[in-house]
């Protein structure tokens, strides 16, 4: 696999799982393991990471490859 191959993917990815925890913030979906329920403000904090990483990695895809 490439760099560009790799980078283009992971910046997927991230989107991805950025965006499944918005869906999940809007449409007030529960998650919960075990007996632990995850409050909301996880899913925020998790969408700002991800949605991070990601432009991360588009930015890298512009300015390297």
């Amino acid at each position: 696999m490439t760099t560009k191959a790799y980078v283009t993917a992971s910046a997927l990815i991230f989107a991805l799982v950025a965006l499944g925890h918005l869906i999940r913030l809007m449409e007030g979906w529960p998650v919960q393991v075990g007996s632990y329920s995850f409050p909301a403000w996880a899913s925020l904090l998790a969408i700002l990471v991800t949605a991070s990483v990601s432009m991360w990695g588009l930015s890298l895809l512009r300015r390297y490859l």
